[in-house]
C-alpha cells in the first residue's frame, strides 16, 4: 500500500451553535478538495489563536 502526503492549510473556523462544537475547515493547497473536523471549543479556540 502506498501513502501520498498532501498538504493542507487551515481554510477556515466554524462554530457549531446546536453542539458547541467548531468545525475547523482544511483545504489542499490547489483548492480542490476540503476537509471539515470537528472539535471541542478549547481546541478550535487554540487553533483560531494560534
Amino acid at each position: 500500500m502506498s501513502t501520498t502526503e498532501i498538504k493542507l492549510n487551515v481554510h477556515g473556523i466554524l462554530s457549531d451553535s446546536a453542539s458547541e462544537a467548531q468545525i475547523i475547515i482544511l483545504r489542499d493547497e490547489k483548492a480542490v478538495e476540503i476537509l471539515p473536523i470537528w472539535v471541542g471549543v478549547t481546541e478550535g479556540n487554540a487553533i483560531r489563536f494560534a
